[in-house]
């Protein structure tokens, strides 16, 4: 199976505060689904000697703070308690409820795009038959005067009445986390966010920049196998690394979650007993840092869960993949 390696475009080390004040230059601030609860797995540790160096156990969100800190978004269902039965006379027409407001976009993916000096930003919204939305953004500051570059991701979640779009939105910016609730307005033409607005595109003309250099997305590596089987790897009081051995057979994939924060580095390494398993990793907001790989040491871009995609090249596979944050 060949083997590949994705490009990332570097981030400078540059702050938060540092793209807030590019953005008040003359872009736009940045916006994006919470990482899925799994069954904890059971793992041998290695415990490193010398002080504790082990990561947390899970993600940590940071607060971005001045004028642009963001409270951290929640979702409110209403239930509603079934009522007796009753007779009612029929309601008069004060009574009957109002019509729902025809939405402005019709169930399927809507993308949307921006480019200016500053400011590339692409959006996708998918709507369900129920007014529900996901989506994502992937974008970039620049500013050449000043030398600055960095790029960032986010998730959405929200609901369609009409023309509004209320949505929680998630952003990973470096090694930061905002979230935030807002309100967009959006039409068949154009979206328009909390402060800019985007022209509608063909959403093949935006894959690109949701894709690794391969052109697959991190939902793409699980989307067409048989069976996934989630487990979540922890690391022992103060141990650095974890060993978690398993099979795999053909046509399934074995998917580990592992919270880590940006920043630390990320080393893997998985033996087979016929060389015949590989491992992928997707950060948190979806992006493929590593593709059919035995070994790697990444640099972890952002605070979260990272998903570890274990499968066979050929026929069922039998490995053991060990796992060092640092």
């Amino acid at each position: 199976m060949l083997h590949l390696q994705p490009r990332l475009k570097p981030l400078h080390s540059a702050s938060v505060l540092l793209l807030l004040a590019a953005i008040a230059s003359g872009c736009t601030s940045t916006q994006a689904t919470a990482p899925e609860t799994t069954t904890p797995a059971t793992v041998s540790a290695e415990a490193e000697p010398g002080p504790e160096t082990g990561p947390e156990t899970g993600p940590e969100t940071s607060k971005s703070t001045g004028a642009d800190a963001v409270k951290d978004a929640g979702e409110t269902i209403a239930v509603q308690s079934p009522k007796a039965e009753t007779s009612k006379p029929n309601p008069t027409p004060a009574e009957k409820p109002s019509p729902a407001p025809n939405n402005a976009l019709p169930p399927g993916r809507h993308c949307f795009s921006l480019d200016n000096a500053v400011l590339t930003e692409a959006i996708r919204l998918n709507v369900d038959g129920a007014s529900q939305v996901y989506g994502d953004v992937a974008g970039s500051v620049h500013n050449d005067k000043v030398g600055y570059y960095t790029s960032y991701r986010s998730q959405l979640l929200g609901a369609l009445e009409g023309g509004n779009l209320s949505v929680d939105v998630k952003t990973w910016i470096e090694y930061d986390v905002q979230e935030a609730s807002q309100t967009w307005t959006v039409s068949s033409e154009r979206l328009t966010t909390d402060r800019e607005t985007l022209t509608a595109v063909d959403c093949s003309d935006v894959k690109e920049r949701f894709a690794s250099a391969a052109g697959l997305e991190g939902a793409e590596l699980t989307e067409f196998a048989e069976n996934v089987r989630r487990e979540r790897v922890s690391f022992a009081p103060g141990a650095s690394s974890a060993t978690v051995e398993n099979a795999v057979v053909r046509g399934d994939r074995d998917l580990y979650l592992l919270g880590a924060q940006g920043g630390q580095t990320m080393t893997l390494n998985i033996s087979a007993l016929e060389e015949n398993a590989v491992f992928d990793v997707v950060d948190p907001s979806g992006l493929i840092l590593a593709l059919e790989k035995t070994e790697d040491e990444i640099l972890l871009p952002h605070t979260g869960d990272y998903e570890i995609i274990v499968g066979g090249t050929r026929g069922n596979a039998s490995y053991s993949l060990t796992i060092e944050i640092r």
